[in-house]
């Protein structure tokens, strides 16, 4: 049976040219059914964004604020960080507009903790998770070109985890404030992913 494989695999090799334009949109299908690369997600954004970007389960209320609100802090405090490192204008024009997005997405989930009777009990976080913890040490010991490749790769993958956690929470979240929120903010973090996507790495 080896021996039969490896035959037809050189016979398709010779007749690859011809084959070329027969088998393209069965590589294309392949191509767009494969997951796209990350830096390497933990156990807890991989469950939060499962295969290919899609979720295996929805957060509940609690740990939907948490994890929003820890990817505010991270945005927040790499803006910053990059407009004090990167000399790239279209780098620093893209950090102060998260800075400034993520400030009020922020102020808006502290408020519906505090006034939502149903989350009274939700701890909003103090410090980053271990994996947005990572990438700012990381970037913190970056400095001049050095700084801008990790802070565009951070970022992509930060906002694909946001992205996906808001989304199925938008569609199936089980706090009714929180869904409403989600949905709203969606289009924004959708808007963010495109432009950092657009960003060309040095």
């Amino acid at each position: 049976m080896r021996t039969t494989v490896l035959l037809a695999g050189a016979i398709a090799a010779s007749l690859a040219a011809s084959a070329h334009a027969q088998n393209a949109p069965d590589r294309n299908a392949q191509s767009q059914a494969e997951p796209p690369a990350t830096t390497g997600r933990t156990e807890e954004s991989a469950r939060i964004t499962g295969t290919a970007g899609e979720r295996a389960e929805v957060l509940n209320a609690p740990e939907f604020a948490r994890l929003a609100a820890t990817g505010g802090m991270f945005e927040i405090q790499s803006g910053r960080l990059a407009l004090d490192r990167t000399q790239r204008r279209e780098l620093r024009d893209f950090a102060q507009q998260m800075v400034n997005d993520h400030t009020g997405f922020l102020d808006q989930l502290r408020g519906m903790v505090q006034q939502d009777a149903a989350l009274h009990g939700v701890q909003m976080p103090q410090d980053l998770d271990p994996q947005r913890q990572g990438w700012m040490e990381e970037l913190r010991a970056a400095s001049g070109k050095d700084f801008d490749d990790p802070y565009i790769q951070s970022q992509r993958e930060a906002l694909l985890i946001e992205v996906d956690m808001f989304r199925n929470y938008a569609e199936a979240g089980d706090n009714t404030q929180l869904r409403q929120w989600a949905g709203r903010m969606l289009p924004v973090l959708k808007r963010q992913l495109e432009k950092i996507q657009s960003i060309r790495p040095t």
